[in-house]
């Protein structure tokens, strides 16, 4: 019965698996956006509030993502305008989340928070799941070369 659960694709399962995965590389993205700012000795007024900012980090950017479709897309034909629009939703995640942490400053949760985190967040994200993005297309035309005898 699991395995057959597993076997099985949905479009439930498929979304499910992405935005597992891209809340995983999310994740990394922002610490890594610190460990680079701080040179790797991250001071422990931000790993104490680390989670609040994922919090906040995560939540915009998957709505964001959702609204520009990036979980209906077909992975297996990732193409310019996928990336393009991978591009953009990052782009506004970077004005949403500049304006938040901007708007928030004097407050609690972000007195004091580094204003090249949202930057550095932008960049490394945007590698990470373009990477990931492409990743099913690469192995289908580079890496599985079974097909590729007698296609056009």
């Amino acid at each position: 019965m699991i395995k057959a659960f597993f076997q099985s694709r949905t479009k439930l399962k498929r979304t499910v698996f992405f935005v597992l995965v891209d809340g995983l590389l999310l994740s990394f993205s922002l610490y890594l956006s610190f460990y680079l700012r701080f040179d790797g000795n991250i001071k422990p007024e931000y790993i104490d509030k680390f989670w609040r900012y994922l919090i906040v980090f995560l939540s915009v950017k998957y709505i964001t993502f959702t609204v520009f479709r990036l979980y209906r897309i077909s992975w297996s034909y990732v193409g310019f305008y996928e990336l393009l629009n991978m591009l953009m939703a990052n782009t506004v995640n970077l004005f949403l989340l500049s304006g938040i942490v901007y708007m928030f400053w004097f407050y609690d949760l972000f007195m004091g928070f580094p204003r090249s985190i949202p930057v550095l967040d932008f960049v490394i994200s945007l590698v990470l799941i373009v990477m990931f993005m492409t990743s099913k297309r690469v192995y289908l035309q580079l890496l599985n070369k079974t097909n590729s005898v007698d296609t056009k």
